[in-house]
């Protein structure tokens, strides 16, 4: 049990330590929204789940019980990791010019893990839902899932990557939303997609791509010279009120798709991050260049959380 402790102090640490290391500097230095935007989100991401299972302690009787699906968690944990792991290693070694990681070696290896775990994650969820992977159903997902990878690859890889051509946002939208949220409904329920379920995924993808857009917004200036962006397309003041749009229109489809009468009042747990998406508008409008880097990962945990809320709003 001391061993197990240790070993879970020291990998949390890992993870958490740079970045909120990182920032408590920052606040020592006079930024303010920034650490505060940070804290929130690690807080309520630790204490989001004990504060909803105080208020509502019968939702623990409906909480899933221990089995062999904790070791496909294991292993998946293991995997990311790994990935972390030669991260903290990789930014360590440029700093200090070890030369033990180079940069490509470190690339490679990533694109090598996350490969890996897709596949399994993929080839587990679809003999889980068909209970073969020999069939013309199973074939169809698994060829879907091929097409996902190659479709990541040929983003920015080859002679002519899609994502340097302005078409990263329809890939994005595609993959992100529409395939992996109605196709992963289809997997666990093996019903085709409602309208609802459509509605939702299309907010997924909304979100998906503004995370993409406000990445864009940001590299606007150095991408000119070697890439096509829908940024670059539109200008900074028409690709500000896209990325507005992509965040109404996400929060539109989940009102479609969620607020409806005689739903749980768990299923709008959701809407606690609707806070957290107005912070990022206010910071996309009123920030550029790489005063924008914060508002990337604000969005992206907000998505998380989001995500994560929907799930737990179904599952209780």
């Amino acid at each position: 049990v001391l061993f197990m402790a240790l070993t879970l102090v020291l990998v949390s640490f890992s993870c958490t330590g740079p970045i909120v290391g990182t920032i408590l500097v920052k606040s020592t230095q006079g930024d303010i929204w920034e650490p505060i935007i940070t804290m929130l989100a690690f807080s309520a991401a630790f204490a989001l789940p004990f504060t909803l299972l105080a208020f509502f302690p019968s939702w623990l009787t409906k909480l899933p019980k221990s089995g062999s699906w904790l070791n496909t968690v294991k292993v998946t944990l293991g995997f990311i990791e790994i990935a972390l792991g030669l991260k903290f290693l990789s930014v360590a070694d440029q700093t200090y010019h070890w030369g033990i990681l180079d940069r490509e070696v470190y690339l490679a290896i990533w694109i090598a893990v996350f490969a890996l775990l897709s596949c399994l994650a993929g080839l587990a969820m679809i003999r889980a839902a068909f209970g073969t992977l020999f069939a013309i159903a199973p074939a169809f997902f698994i060829v879907l899932g091929a097409c996902a990878v190659w479709a990541a690859m040929r983003y920015t890889l080859g002679r002519k990557p899609y994502g340097y051509r302005g078409l990263g946002d329809l890939s994005v939208f595609i993959f992100f939303g529409l395939a992996t949220v109605a196709g992963g409904y289809f997997l666990s329920s093996l019903q085709m997609p409602s309208p609802w379920v459509i509605a939702a995924a299309c907010g997924i993808g909304c979100f998906s791509v503004a995370v993409l857009n406000v990445n864009n917004i940001r590299d606007m200036k150095t991408d000119m010279a070697t890439r096509t962006t829908v940024a670059i397309l539109l200008g900074e003041k028409k690709a500000r009120i896209y990325q507005t749009v992509l965040i109404v229109l996400g929060w539109v489809f989940l009102g479609i798709a969620l607020l409806r009468p005689g739903l749980a009042p768990q299923k709008y747990l959701f809407l606690l991050t609707l806070p957290l998406y107005i912070v990022h508008l206010r910071g996309v409008w009123t920030r550029s260049d790489r005063a924008l880097d914060p508002m990337l990962p604000l969005l992206v945990m907000s998505t998380f959380l989001l995500s994560l809320l929907l799930l737990a709003g179904a599952a209780l």
